[in-house]
């Protein structure tokens, strides 16, 4: 955003979120000729939904309003009410982040640049060395985690015909080839060179993962994927993915993701008390069918709200957390 100085963050931060709004606009464009249409992070939407889906995105442009209005009233205010809990900070996490300044938002919140440039290693230092230090077994384990987690993504699942799917926006390029352009844009300034094909994406994800393995005490972690590839599709630039990786995982969400998941057992029970004591209809109608109500959200809690909340509602929720706190994803 241009209202950002150079100060509060590096340059690609600001390259990002110019680079970030072309390419969510092309995103939400339904092609010429039948090509699929996308939501805010590259998922397909189900051709049956497309109608509710149009209607949905233009119902929303009052909210969209008020969540300008709320960012340039965050902007303006003093750093004590920026920060969580304070009234302009609250009022971004009601509303909601308006998708063409998300990005640069959550890599002010989320630290980013203090992380990048109080750290002894680059990012590139922390992908070598984990490249080196990291067993074929754990660098299999990351490639089949993205695959995986993300099996109805054109790009992120790997699919070979992710650019028939989505080829001929108004533009005259699908929405992945928009993705592998604003990456092989970057080459000139350094940047990794990126496969030219479809598993662009998903070969990114891969490498920050490898280096936040690294990073990370202990070591990688299946919770480091989802939001990984979150940062990587709403910024489209690997490094600043990685520090706001960091960030999410470090301040945002330590307690969620963890090898152990000591922690997420901890917040399901919490789940299973809460609904007991608040809602013993509900909580007698799970015992009836012989389950925890906590099982019902497991994939709350480890997706962070992806894939089992429309992605627009994913992201409001991602939203809060990062405004606020981590906390919110449970009493959400």
């Amino acid at each position: 955003s241009k209202d950002v100085g150079e100060d509060a963050a590096p340059p690609r931060y600001e390259e990002t979120a110019t680079a970030s709004v072309k390419l969510r606009r092309s995103r939400r464009r339904r092609s010429k000729n039948g090509g699929a249409l996308a939501d805010e992070l590259g998922f397909e939407v189900p051709e049956r939904l497309y109608d509710a889906y149009e209607e949905r995105r233009r119902a929303r442009a009052e909210q969209r309003n008020r969540q300008l209005e709320c960012l340039e009233v965050y902007r303006t205010v003093p750093e004590a009410k920026q920060r969580a809990g304070g009234d302009a900070c609250l009022a971004l996490a009601v509303n909601g982040l308006h998708p063409d300044h998300r990005s640069e938002v959550w890599a002010d919140k989320l630290k980013a640049n203090v992380k990048q440039y109080s750290s002894s290693l680059s990012y590139y230092q922390y992908l070598e060395l984990g490249r080196t230090s990291l067993s074929e077994e754990e660098i299999r384990l990351i490639e089949n985690d993205v695959t995986a987690a993300f099996k109805t993504h054109p790009v992120l699942s790997g699919r070979a015909d992710a650019d028939a799917a989505t080829a001929g926006d108004e533009d005259g390029a699908s929405s992945v080839n928009s993705v592998n352009q604003s990456f092989a844009s970057r080459l000139s300034f350094g940047y990794v060179a990126y496969p030219a094909n479809g598993d662009a994406l998903s070969v990114v994800v891969q490498n920050i993962l490898v280096a936040a393995a690294l990073r990370s005490p202990h070591g990688y972690c299946a919770g480091f994927v989802v939001p990984a590839a979150v940062m990587l599709l709403l910024t489209s630039d690997e490094e600043a993915s990685f520090w706001m990786l960091v960030g999410f995982t470090e301040d945002v969400a330590p307690n969620l993701v963890s090898r152990s998941l000591i922690n997420l057992y901890a917040e399901a029970k919490f789940v299973d008390v809460e609904l007991t004591m608040h809602e013993p209809e509900l909580a007698a109608h799970f015992a009836a069918a012989d389950t925890r109500p906590s099982l019902a959200c497991a994939g709350l809690f480890t997706r962070f709200g992806l894939g089992t909340l429309p992605t627009e509602s994913a992201l409001r929720l991602w939203d809060a957390m990062i405004l606020e706190s981590g906390q919110v994803l449970t009493h959400f």
